[in-house]
């Protein structure tokens, strides 16, 4: 008898099936998996129908990559045992890693109902709560996972999941740190820090934790997540040599990157060759991104811009070197997950680039890019002329407002104003304030009105959302602009109307700097703290209109 026999032969006599199971277990814990299979098999020779050893062998398989033979496995296990909770979790597992999360939900179901204080269960159902928007929950499995295992990485980072879920970002950061000392190759838990660094405006500190990832475990999340953490702090090259993982991620939309087959322009000549720049994202985006199309239009025999329906006529306006037309693009397939993949339409052009890829490929750094001396959009004077006479006759310092966008989940929320929160802006004397809010905000106006004594001046021939040649005409002709990061915003901030745009964190178009090479009139006003009380920016707006009041200019 060899000495691999000899020693599952010492160990099954002498303390018997659950002393070898022990045994097993501790080999997993230290990744010995030859050793440990040996001891499964010695097992299951003895009794096929042993549903423990069965899930072991499947806890083997999923470590080691082999996912359909380790599902196979824990089916196995349940077949024999319906109450074998480890097998239930490991499937469920095996489910939520393929993201068939309802399949994973009703085997952590099951697996809860069986073992209430597995933890391998309980931080299945953090993770499947989450998954299914269920946060309240997912955050007392959260809780529950790390009381009864405060030491297992997973059950920390399941937490500190939930907790960013919920924007309790520091507690966040605190369990995101102890994952990672307890599994310093547990790439989820240092994505999941950079992405709180991040979303507290700690940009430095989450390129360092990103730089600790070995390459190897760099997902497209992770390379999505870092490219933002990389141009927030200036560092051009490797922010966008990521960047475009955002398709990949979903994040990126509509993503065209695999339905174009003509290739994507990375700064070759184009004197001879016809480009298509596509859009992507809001028209808030693709209208600040519309910066670079002069230079595209400069540098190329042919552009052909496929813009927003609503923006083509000012786009054509504006430029009318440059094709303007909608997008030629049909949708294929609409996933469950309501991601679209699309047929393209037509393909008259050499190459083709996604709008807010442009500055890679047209300028080498951040430094390179010319600040705006005028608009690139082009007014109809008659349009020019109505808005300039409207708001003429307005008495006071004539003052836009958008306190908040239209998309209002909770990250965004971080970004805007409650108006409750605006008494000192809207106490502030001389001035006619112009509502610039695109969303339905009846019961908001009123609220200020009943509040502040404050009426909003409005007019019921503009369409706020889709009449983008009225606001840019608006806007031009106004003194100043306040206002969350929002396409009325940029609309400002692009006619060169001086504009503070407010924000809980400072956008990474800015490219770790302080001006907007397309808005260079423009401000951009942060939180001193990314989750501090709104009343701080309502005293500090309120002393910038006072300024401007006498001074005619922006001042911090």
């Amino acid at each position: 008898m060899n000495r691999r026999l000899k020693r599952i032969e010492m160990v099954k006599n002498k303390t018997g099936h659950a002393a070898v199971v022990e045994k097993i277990r501790s080999l997993l814990k230290d990744q010995k998996y030859i050793p440990a299979n040996d001891l499964i098999n010695s097992l299951l020779n003895e009794n096929p129908n042993d549903d423990v050893a069965l899930a072991l062998s499947a806890r083997i398989a999923f470590d080691l990559d082999k996912g359909d033979f380790g599902a196979s496995q824990a089916q196995k296990a349940i077949e024999i045992n319906s109450m074998n909770d480890e097998a239930y979790a490991l499937l469920g597992k095996y489910y939520y890693d393929k993201q068939m999360y309802d399949e994973a939900k009703n085997c952590y179901l099951k697996a809860n109902r069986i073992n209430d204080s597995n933890p391998e269960v309980v931080i299945g159902m953090t993770n499947i709560c989450l998954v299914f928007h269920k946060d309240d929950e997912a955050l007392l499995f959260g809780e529950s996972a790390v009381y009864l295992d405060p030491d297992n990485p997973l059950a920390n980072m399941a937490y500190a999941d939930i907790l960013r879920q919920k924007n309790r970002f520091e507690e966040a950061e605190t369990y995101y740190r102890k994952a990672m000392h307890l599994d310093t190759k547990l790439p989820s838990s240092f994505l999941g820090l950079g992405i709180i660094l991040y979303s507290m405006g700690r940009y430095e500190e989450a390129v360092d934790v990103y730089r600790r990832i070995p390459k190897d475990n760099l997902s497209d999340k992770i390379k999505w997540n870092m490219s933002l953490a990389y141009l927030s702090t200036g560092r051009w090259q490797m922010g966008y040599r990521y960047y475009l993982t955002g398709f990949s991620e979903k994040t990126r939309t509509p993503n065209r990157m695999t339905s174009i087959q003509k290739p994507m322009w990375k700064g070759e000549d184009l004197s001879d060759k016809t480009i298509m720049i596509w859009r992507e994202q809001g028209v808030g985006d693709e209208i600040l991104f519309s910066y670079y199309y002069n230079e595209v239009i400069r540098r190329a025999k042919k552009v052909i811009i496929e813009c927003e329906k609503r923006l083509i006529p000012i786009f054509k306006q504006s430029f009318p070197a440059a094709e303007v037309r909608p997008q030629s693009m049909s949708m294929e397939t609409i996933a469950q997950d309501g991601y679209v993949t699309y047929r393209e339409v037509r393909e008259d052009y050499d190459y083709h680039i996604p709008a807010m890829q442009l500055p890679q490929f047209l300028y080498n750094n951040p430094k390179d890019i010319p600040i705006a001396e005028k608009s690139v959009f082009s007014i109809r004077d008659e349009v020019s002329q109505k808005w300039k006479q409207r708001v003429s006759e307005l008495p006071g310092l004539k003052v836009g407002i958008i306190w908040r966008g239209g998309n209002v989940i909770r990250t965004r929320s971080l970004q805007y104003f409650s108006v409750s929160d605006m008494s000192r802006i809207f106490s502030v004397k001389g001035v006619t304030f112009v509502n610039l809010m695109y969303a339905e905000c009846a019961e908001e106006k009123q609220y200020i009105k009943d509040n502040y004594g404050v009426s909003l001046v409005e007019w019921d021939d503009l369409n706020l959302k889709d009449d983008f040649e009225d606001v840019m005409a608006l806007t031009a002709n106004l003194d100043l602009v306040i206002g969350a990061g929002t396409c009325t915003s940029n609309i400002a901030g692009m006619m060169m109307t001086p504009t503070v745009i407010f924000s809980a964190i400072r956008p990474w178009t800015l490219y770790g700097g302080n001006k907007f090479h397309m808005m260079p009139n423009t401000v951009n006003l942060v939180k001193e703290k990314w989750n501090g009380d709104n009343s701080e920016l309502d005293v500090k707006i309120a002393a910038i209109i006072e300024r401007f009041k006498e001074t005619g200019k922006i001042q911090l």
